[in-house]
Order: structure tokens, then sequence, then C-alpha cells
């Protein structure tokens, strides 16, 4: 590792520790390779370290091990090595994975949870028409008023559910079940589909 200048001292840093900050809230404690270091920084990364140790270092003797690292990132930036995919890649799987604590609703995940659990005491038999969804906004819509009209029609007795799956269903094997999916259990099917079927009276349509 090649070595960067650096100044430091192991007494001052303590005694700015250990004082009071009223003319600078973060001073500057070190510079390491031409960047500063302030107080903050490294009172994080000293209590966090100290945490995650059994027994606890000195200042003194953590202040080495922290220009080291310092140090070695320096080289790592000088080498590009933090433009490279595999850096990116791992870089943001760390971002994700400290990031999904923060990003989960608790209070929503037990309702879910219990919600699912209490489906578990039934299955459900289900049919179902399929339309493409459509890839432009006017495809939407003409399948949207199409599945609804289909809807309308067998809610008020006009057609079969059977012979409009047959006839309208995406889901080839319609042509074969008149749509029946048979019975499903819970975590088969994605959530709005399961609420849907769980949520909808027997005999009824969605």
């Amino acid at each position: 590792m090649k070595k960067k200048p650096f100044i430091i001292s192991a007494l001052a840093c303590a005694a700015i520790l250990s004082a009071s900050a009223s003319k600078n809230a973060d001073p500057v404690l070190m510079t390491i390779n031409g960047k500063d270091v302030r107080q903050s920084e490294f009172e994080y990364l000293y209590h966090k370290n100290n945490l995650q140790q059994l027994a606890p270092q000195s200042i003194d003797e953590y202040i080495e091990m922290f220009i080291v690292y310092k140090l070695k990132v320096a080289d790592a930036e000088a080498a590009g090595l933090h433009q490279t995919d595999a850096f990116t890649k791992e870089f943001n799987g760390y971002c994700a994975e400290l990031s999904r604590p923060y990003l989960r609703d608790s209070i929503v995940e037990k309702r879910l949870v219990e919600e699912a659990y209490a489906r578990m005491a039934t299955s459900r038999k289900v049919s179902h028409i399929m339309l493409p969804l459509g890839s432009t906004y006017d495809e939407k819509e003409a399948n949207r008023m199409k599945i609804d009209s289909i809807r309308t029609a067998i809610v008020n007795g006009s057609a079969d559910f059977g012979e409009m799956a047959v006839r309208y269903s995406s889901d080839r094997s319609a042509r074969v079940n008149n749509g029946s999916m048979g019975y499903i259990n819970v975590n088969s099917y994605p959530y709005p589909f399961e609420k849907t079927a769980w949520e909808t009276p027997v005999g009824e349509i969605s």
C-alpha cells in the first residue's frame, strides 16, 4: 500500500474529543490523503466499531486502524474500483439490505399475515375470464370496457359464464374447462386476485 501524507496527533485527538467544542461544533481532527476528517465522522465510526468488538478499543488503538482503513479507501478510489460493475452491484445490494427494515410497515405486515392465516381455513373454487391488459392506453380502455360488458351480460343472466370464457378468455385452457381453475389455496396467486377470490361471496361475479 502506497504511503500518503496525513496529519494526526493521538493526544490532540483525545483532547479534542473530551474538550468543549464551543468555537467549532465539528472540528477537523486529522487530514488523510488531503481529505479532512471531522470529529463527528471519527466519533461515529469509533463508537460503531466498539459496539461490534468483544473488547472495546481505546482511541489510540483505533486511530492506527482508522488511518489504514482511510488509506485503503483512497487506494481503491485511485484505482477506480468504485466505478466497476462488481462494486456497483455489491454497493447497491448493501444499500437495499440496510434500507429494507426502514421501508417495512410492521402494522400492515402483521395485518397481511393474519389475513393470509385466516384464509388457510378454507379453499375457494374459482373460475375466471382473462383478457390482456393492452400495451397502450386505448387498448387498456377497450379491454376494460369489453370485460365490463361481459360481466354485465353474465350478471344479467343473458350470457353463461362458461360460454363467455370459451369465447373471450385469453387463457387457452378455458376451451376445455370453461374458465374453471378448480380449488385454489392461499399464497398461490397475486395478492389482488387472492383477496378478491376470498372476499367475493360464493356464487357471485367479481
